[in-house]
């Protein structure tokens, strides 16, 4: 979140595109800024979809299986 991915080896600049906490960092220092914001709040909505999807069920079923 706090370096600049241009200093980091290849591999990892392509984990930092999509990590959703640098991207939720670039997101909220955009509309904050008012500067342009790219894709970066739309990867961050991705992820939150995807993260809900898949633990939203098994969350329940935990519920379920304690009571």
């Amino acid at each position: 979140i706090f370096a600049k991915p241009t200093t980091m080896p290849g591999w990892l600049q392509a984990f930092t595109d999509y990590n959703p906490l640098s991207n939720l960092a670039d997101a909220a220092r955009g509309l904050m800024n008012g500067t342009p914001l790219g894709h970066s709040v739309w990867i961050t909505l991705a992820w939150s979809v995807a993260i809900t999807a898949v633990l939203m069920p098994l969350a329940v079923r935990k519920f379920r299986q304690k009571t």
